[in-house]
């Protein structure tokens, strides 16, 4: 019913923690995929006495020849497995306690869906949606970096296996099994977001996340669309969020001296965890503002710097109405 697909490269110790708090969840009615995207150190040698343990077989493991590229391997994921769902799940990621439980609870009410969108512990979702082609879709597309993580997706791999060759062509946009669900909406089709966290603990790999090309790729997939209408509503849904992604990015690797990186460095972390969700329900002016104060840090007098900092923060930190706070705890 249910393959759990762990694409890897080169984190042999963040994938047996992974594996420590996943294995112990796995049932008679799961299976267990990991493809080792041509690693170093190859992950049999290092979580082979692992899976013995549980009583897993080491024929779950599978090693490319060669690296195929990360978007490569999530695909080999989805061409290898043999479940009609499949939950692929990032090798530096841990999930939520009774993940697969919550995972199975969703998937027995949709049966039908080819796409499940799980919540994450900074977004405000309360209640699940259900959406049924295109249009729908998209106006319910407002946590595009939610949408994309993909420790927090469940997809019906029966389904899009059929269509991999999308996925395939459209790997440069960093999205390989989004683009393969844009393109299956053309003809109708489900997609969920649910409430519920499959995911606890996000990138305990620090420092390897690049958001600037993952920003950028958003752009390619409303090429997809096939109506033209709901193809420039898809890219004005995704245009805000790569630019101001873009900029702050910038603002990071610029050139400014240590004494101002340490003063925004916080700032910058939260301004950018935070930007991509709010971008959909607030109004734009306050993330140009901080991309300005980002971007142009010489230009502003400490006092001016802190004052802009506190206001964009109340805007930052203010909840949606009618929606849960973020601190919140559900994890």
């Amino acid at each position: 019913m249910l393959t759990i697909c762990i694409p890897t490269y080169n984190r042999n110790n963040l994938l047996y923690q992974c594996l420590l708090r996943l294995l112990p969840q796995l049932r008679e009615n799961h299976q267990l995929l990991l493809i080792d995207n041509c690693s170093n150190t190859p992950i049999k040698d290092s979580i082979g006495g692992l899976l013995d343990q549980f009583n897993i077989s080491q024929d779950c493991i599978v090693r490319n020849s060669v690296n195929i590229g990360g978007a490569g391997n999530i695909l080999r994921c989805l061409e290898l497995c043999e479940t009609q769902w499949m939950y692929c799940l990032g090798d530096d990621d841990l999930v939520s306690p009774g993940c697969i439980e919550s995972i199975e609870k969703v998937i027995a009410t949709h049966v039908d869906a080819i796409y499940i969108s799980f919540n994450r512990a900074h977004s405000l979702r309360l209640t699940e949606v259900r959406t049924e082609g295109m249009r729908a879709f998209i106006d319910q597309l407002y946590d595009w970096s939610s949408f994309l993580f993909m420790s927090a997706v469940v997809v019906n791999a029966e389904r899009m296996r059929a269509h991999i060759r999308w996925g395939n062509l459209y790997s440069y946009s960093w999205a390989p099994l989004q683009a393969i669900l844009i393109k299956m909406l053309n003809s109708g089709g489900a997609v969920i977001f649910s409430e519920a966290i499959i995911c606890s603990k996000e990138s305990l790999a620090e420092g390897s996340w690049v958001p600037f090309p993952v920003a950028a790729g958003k752009m390619i997939l409303p090429e997809l669309v096939e109506d033209k209408a709901l193809q420039s509503k898809l890219a004005r849904r995704l245009m805000a969020q790569p630019t101001l992604t873009s900029l702050i990015y910038w603002a990071r690797a610029s050139s400014v001296d240590s004494a101002v990186l340490a003063r925004n460095s916080l700032f910058v972390k939260l301004y950018l965890e935070r930007c991509e969700y709010y971008v959909g329900t607030l109004r734009l002016w306050p993330f140009k503002l901080g991309a300005f104060v980002l971007l142009n840090p010489r230009l502003l007098p400490n006092w001016l710097f802190r004052l802009v900092e506190n206001i964009i923060h109340k805007v930052l930190d203010r909840p949606v109405p009618g929606q849960r706070e973020m601190s919140d705890s559900r994890t």
